[in-house]
């Protein structure tokens, strides 16, 4: 009867992940996932903050160039965090504290399927600009994001402008400074480091 149970527990689980609002159209962040009826995916409990004082910056994630090309032809390369699987996804960058992302410029969410979900701000500290970006590594649209106040699960959402493959996001106010806007386009490159 035990195994029994812990077999429907694995089933449930399992279920419940499969519904954490990775499917193409569902609600999306770089903190937190969200189905657009409100189904929230689990969060973590990492502190923003070390026991040594030090504010967290992302972990256990490969880093990656990111080449942008911008509308007058010039380019910017720089290393951002990849995350590239649902796990990584959902989680993004909740819980970060360190503006510097660890050295980094930004994560890239990368998607296997063209999608149109929204992004949203749940456990998020930072405030967050976002790009969305199409198959073609064309910038759809931009936005700012607001942090989600803690223990709120009502979260404003952030729509893209289109379809889109791949979204960046960056400390706000930063997007510009990559030359990331209408006109520009966005590609990933080789390995630039892990955690």
């Amino acid at each position: 009867m035990l195994r029994r149970l812990f077999v429907l527990a694995i089933a449930v689980s399992a279920l419940l992940a499969g519904c954490s609002g990775d499917e193409p159209g569902s609600a999306r962040s770089g903190s937190s996932t969200s189905s657009p009826s409100g189904a929230v995916a689990t969060t973590s409990e990492v502190p923003a903050t070390l026991p040594d004082g030090s504010l967290r910056a992302p972990v256990g994630l490969t880093a990656v160039v990111l080449t942008v090309t911008r509308a007058d032809g010039t380019t910017v390369e720089v290393c951002v965090w990849l995350a590239d699987d649902q796990e990584e996804r959902t989680v993004g960058l909740m819980d970060v504290g360190d503006v510097e992302l660890g050295g980094k410029a930004g994560m890239a969410f990368v998607y296997d399927e063209e999608s149109q979900g929204s992004f949203w701000m749940r456990n998020t500290i930072l405030p967050l600009s976002i790009a969305y970006v199409d198959d073609d590594g064309e910038v759809v649209s931009t936005t700012d994001m607001e942090p989600c106040p803690a223990g709120t699960t009502d979260c404003p959402t952030y729509p893209p402008g289109g379809p889109y493959r791949m979204a960046l996001e960056v400390p706000q106010g930063r997007l510009p400074d990559l030359g990331v806007a209408s006109g520009s386009r966005l590609a990933l490159g080789a390995d630039c480091g892990s955690t």
